[in-house]
């Protein structure tokens, strides 16, 4: 009987142009959001290619004129900024995912690369970090995740929320459930029909996209299938809510209300409310304040100057001895300005720093009870734009840039070039990525988070469709 009734229900579906019309409509946003996300993807891949090409071969010219100049085979006319210890710099970059552009978050705002030399004040790591329209920006770009998130749910909840009112509003209802066949399975039938035909739907304007983007090999990644697994559930649970309202018995227009309800309490108002509670329950600490304070410890080092050096030379009179031209005092009072001010400055970083875990963890917390940001944050991970890595990524930054300042700092206070010698054992290190195992570990918690929403809500929806009543 199942059979015969799915079936009958799927050539009603294909007669049915309304629903035609909406899976038609979703395999154009699927391929239309693939095919934009992955051009960002790729353009960003292009530009950090060329950026790291750029930098090799400026690091390769520097060593090779180092040499050269030990050597006596050019003199400091040929090259006279070679091997000074404030010139020479280096990038550190964020790789990537074969999949970024499917769901891209907060990868158009955080920054993805930073550069590092002695004179680059902490805070500037990243200011050449390409920035898009700020309109475009705060808007989010069109993406996957976004259709999966948004879209996918309004459909599942628009098709699937009368499939039992409709029957018995035109006093048909009756005639079906004469037959060997309850309430609780025909509806089970027809949401599910419906859910799999639209995910089916959303996975072909994928393919197509990423067909057409050249990066068809990218189907058969872990990261693809955990993708869809996220999306089939969180699918779910929104089939699991429509067979829920269908279980209220109410009429056609009330249900479809309702469905429109619980869609903006889940995507819009419980995201929107975690994030206030998260803000207030660990508020930031007053910039003007972190302004004030290193504007008067720049201040400060500034009018010392000269007394900055002279007691750092103090400390360490065998860097006078060697002292030379090839760095200005200038540069060196600058130096250490920054690191006065930077010490100054410390204790209301670690306040920030401190304020922003505590959010952090709050917005944990919050997440396990909005459904719409475990699948947020699962599509995110299985993309490599989760929030997470992009925070690990500016903070293995800022550590780059404290051993690097460690290891020209005294070639700048000698005022000498650096080494051949030195200059080859400069940090240049990658990106760490998290374990696997925290990896998957988080991708399975959030899977089984949104299937046990899918399950609960299930369950109630079967215990009251099991006393479905047709009049």
């Amino acid at each position: 009987m199942s059979g015969d009734i799915l079936r009958a229900e799927w050539l009603l579906l294909r007669r049915d142009r309304t629903f035609l019309a909406g899976c038609a409509f979703l395999v154009v946003l699927a391929l239309y959001a693939t095919f934009s996300g992955v051009n960002w993807q790729q353009a960003r891949l292009v530009a950090q290619g060329q950026s790291i090409d750029k930098h090799a071969s400026q690091w390769q010219r520097e060593a090779t004129q180092l040499a050269a100049l030990e050597r006596g085979e050019i003199t400091l006319s040929d090259a006279p900024a070679v091997g000074l210890p404030h010139v020479v710099r280096t990038e550190f970059y964020l790789p990537p995912s074969g999949i970024s552009g499917l769901a891209i978050g907060e990868a158009e705002l955080r920054p993805t690369y930073a550069t590092i030399s002695a004179t680059t004040r902490a805070h500037e790591i990243f200011r050449f970090q390409e920035v898009d329209n700020p309109v475009l920006l705060g808007l989010g770009r069109f993406d996957l995740a976004f259709v999966v998130i948004y879209l996918l749910p309004l459909l599942i909840a628009g098709f699937g929320c009368s499939v039992l009112s409709v029957d018995r509003d035109s006093r048909t209802l009756q005639l079906v459930l004469s037959q060997p066949m309850t309430a609780l399975r025909l509806a089970t039938l027809r949401v599910g029909l419906r859910t799999m035909a639209l995910i089916t739907a959303l996975l072909l304007g994928t393919i197509a996209g990423l067909v057409l983007t050249g990066l068809v090999g990218q189907l058969l990644s872990w990261a693809f299938v955990g993708f869809f697994a996220v999306t089939a559930t969180y699918a779910g649970l929104w089939a699991a809510l429509a067979l829920w309202i269908v279980s209220l018995n109410r009429g056609t227009e009330t249900s479809a209300l309702l469905m429109v309800v619980t869609w903006a309490v889940v995507v819009l108002i419980m995201p929107a409310l975690a994030t206030v509670v998260a803000r207030e329950a660990s508020p930031m600490p007053s910039r003007l304040e972190y302004i004030v304070t290193a504007r008067e410890a720049e201040n400060a080092a500034n009018l010392a100057g000269r007394e900055l050096l002279q007691e750092y030379l103090l400390d360490h009179p065998e860097l006078e001895a060697t002292r030379g031209d090839a760095v200005s005092p200038f540069i060196k009072t600058f130096f250490l300005a920054q690191r006065q001010v930077e010490n100054a400055v410390t204790p209301i970083v670690e306040r920030f720093d401190a304020a922003e875990r505590r959010q952090q963890l709050w917005r944990e917390t919050l997440r396990w009870i909005s459904p719409r940001d475990i699948a947020s944050d699962a599509l995110l991970l299985s993309t490599g734009n989760g929030a997470a890595r992009f925070t690990t990524f500016e903070r293995q930054a800022r550590e780059v840039r404290g051993t690097w300042l460690k290891s020209v700092e005294t070639a700048l206070i000698s005022g000498r070039r650096l080494t051949a010698d030195e200059f080859a054992t400069l940090p240049r290190p990658m990106f760490r990525e998290a374990q696997p195992r925290e990896t998957a570990l988080r991708y399975a918690t959030s899977l089984t988070a949104l299937l046990l929403f899918a399950v609960l809500i299930a369950l109630d929806a079967r215990r009251r469709l099991a006393r479905y009543s047709v009049a």
